[in-house]
Order: structure tokens, then sequence, then C-alpha cells
């Protein structure tokens, strides 16, 4: 039996900030139990923001292993990774440079998009497609990705997290709580 994707939303900034930390540890848990890495696929807008608040925070400690996690991004816009608008850029900004790499648990491994390829969205889309392939199907054992998290920000204090174990059309909303996770 598979398990149904799960969306958890939060009221508001202040309890999404005070539950990312917790929900992050149990997913990596999980997911390093699993098979020794934390595959997450990542978003921009205020999301990088509220990560590192929530996993750079005093509360964290070093609690972030690192080094097993692949980062990707859901929705990188094709444009320099130094640029504004890049999603890449922002969690750079906002949580990578204050990771130490030669801390007690590593750096991830994040997989920008290739910035070699602007002018060509479709080897673009190929290039970063043949990275996820790297990844996730390096033995030709999976054709389609399955990350251990997404995590979306929506509007300016919203926040999506889903735990996909199989993909699925119909999501089960819920208010997190890290004791009945």
């Amino acid at each position: 039996m598979t398990k149904q994707p799960v969306l958890y939303a939060f009221k508001d900034k202040d309890t999404l900030i005070s539950n990312i930390l917790i929900y992050m540890q149990n997913a990596q848990a999980d997911a390093l139990k699993r098979h020794g890495k934390f595959k997450i696929g990542i978003s921009g807008g205020s999301l990088p923001a509220n990560l590192a608040k929530a996993l750079l925070g005093p509360k964290a400690g070093d609690s972030m292993q690192w080094s097993k996690w692949e980062i990707f991004f859901v929705d990188e816009r094709a444009v320099p990774l130094d640029h504004e608008d890049s999603n890449y850029g922002l969690l750079k900004k906002e949580l990578l440079d204050k990771i130490d790499p030669e801390g007690p648990n590593g750096f991830p491994k994040v997989f920008p998009i290739d910035t070699e390829f602007l002018d060509d969205l479709q080897e673009l889309a190929d290039t970063y497609e043949k990275a996820l392939v790297s990844s996730f199907a390096a033995k030709d054992s999976v054709k389609h990705p399955i990350f251990d998290l997404l995590l979306m920000g929506l509007w300016a204090s919203k926040f999506l997290a889903l735990s996909l174990s199989s993909l699925s059309p119909i999501f089960t909303k819920h208010t997190y709580n890290p004791k009945t996770r």
C-alpha cells in the first residue's frame, strides 16, 4: 500500500518557523533510515529565509546532517544564479552561505541549473533532467524521481510541505502536529 501525500498548512509565519525544525528533523531521519540520503526539492520566495531561521537557529544545534542532503529546485527561473530572481541564489544567500562546509555535518550537494544553457530552455531542462536521473536513477532502476520532501512557499507566510513516497492526485490537508507526525 502506498502512502498518500500530505499537505501541511500553518496559520502564520511564527507557527511555521517553530514547526519547520521538528518537521525537517523527522523527514531527514526517515529518509536517512530508508536510503542514506535526504533528497529534497525547494522553491524560492519566503521559504529559504524561513528555512534558515529554523534550521540554523540555536534549537537546531548539529541536528542537520548536511553532507547527506541533496537539494534540487522545484521551480527555478532561467536566470543567472546570482540574479535576484534565482531560487538557487536566494537559497545560497539565506541558507547555504551560512553553513560551515568544514563543520561537523559537512555541506549539502546542491543541484543548480546549468547557466550555460540559459538561451536554450529545452537544453536547460534536458540538462536538469540528466542531473535528476544521475541522482535518482544512477543504475536505471527508476525512471522518475521520488523526493523525500518537496518544500514550496505559498504567498508571503504560507508553507507547503509534501511528504512523497508516491505521487497521488489527492492530498490530505493537515495542521502539522510534531507529536503525531
